[in-house]
């Protein structure tokens, strides 16, 4: 067997024994983006601009390390053959965020995974900031720090799902997404504390928006469905109904042809058909943006 087969058989192997959801963890190779040298945003492009000035605007590659490096790319296309798919895309895992780990271990936040088998270490995909390899990279890379982070059919479910909805999100209109700033700014808030707001917002495992029909979006003044949706019917009283409505009557801005508030639905997963769950589209409420 020659060097070439023999390495080609090796990497047949590594590719074989991965998949989606796996973590390298103590790696040296760092996640990297460029910024504008003239208007850096995040920490790390903000001081290599102060460290490197330039008079004239120019492209900066900025690299951060990582605690780890999870693989995204689904587990079918890892295996397709090197020659035909040769890169995979990996994203950093980083610390808990405090702020925000209820909405992430629900899996209702657009950028953060939660990662149950790296608790406390480092639990958090954070599917904004990655690297993508060529598949002869994984050569390298030390195989006995490689950790399965989500291992159960539930969790490897929620996180497939998450990477999806990263990359496949509906694009709601621009004033929709206005109009529910405020009620996203008051879960927002309220979602973590003690209370009895707190509890019921935890309890919501998800929110999905339907519509009568598809081109409704396109009508003249749309009315769409929040779908709440709950574990169990003993989640959804009375009293959850009319808190849950309160807030959207007191914190909807009616923005544009979204002159109502949306139609409220509290709903188990087992009283909605396949069908409808498909056709509704699930509402991040962490990537909704303020009107200008």
């Amino acid at each position: 067997m020659s060097q070439d087969d023999a390495k080609s058989s090796q990497l047949q192997q590594i590719l074989e024994s991965l998949q989606q959801g796996d973590v390298f963890l103590d790696v040296v190779i760092p996640v990297a983006y460029f910024s504008n040298s003239n208007f850096p945003l995040t920490a790390a492009a903000k001081d290599f601009a102060s460290e490197f000035p330039s008079q004239t605007a120019e492209a900066n590659l900025i690299t951060e390390e990582a605690a780890g490096l999870i693989v995204i790319t689904q587990t079918c296309d890892i295996l397709k053959a090197p020659e035909k798919s040769p890169l995979i895309q990996f994203v950093r895992v980083v610390k808990e965020q405090p702020n925000i780990v209820q909405i992430v271990k629900r899996g209702n936040h657009g950028r953060y995974v939660f990662l149950p088998e790296l608790e406390p270490q480092c639990p958090l995909a954070d599917l904004d900031v990655g690297v993508y390899f060529e598949k002869p990279m994984l050569l390298l890379m030390d195989h006995q720090s490689k950790i399965r982070a989500v291992k159960t059919d539930e969790h490897i479910s929620k996180f497939s799902n998450a990477v999806s909805r990263k990359f496949n999100r509906f694009a709601f209109p621009d004033d929709f997404n206005a109009s529910l700033v405020s009620f996203r700014d008051i879960i927002d808030k309220n979602i973590n504390k003690m209370s009895d707001l707190g509890a019921l917002l935890r309890s919501v495992l998800e929110i999905r928006v339907s519509t009568e029909m598809n081109e409704q979006w396109e009508s003249a003044a749309p009315i769409p469905t929040l779908n709440f949706f709950f574990e169990d019917e003993d989640k959804i009283t009375q009293s959850t109904r009319d808190v849950l409505n309160r807030l959207m009557d007191k914190h909807f801005v009616s923005t544009g042809k979204f002159s109502k508030a949306p139609k409220m639905r509290f709903e188990t997963y087992d009283n909605v058909t396949a069908d409808f769950y498909r056709r509704s589209n699930p509402l991040d409420l962490s990537h909704l943006t303020k009107s200008k």
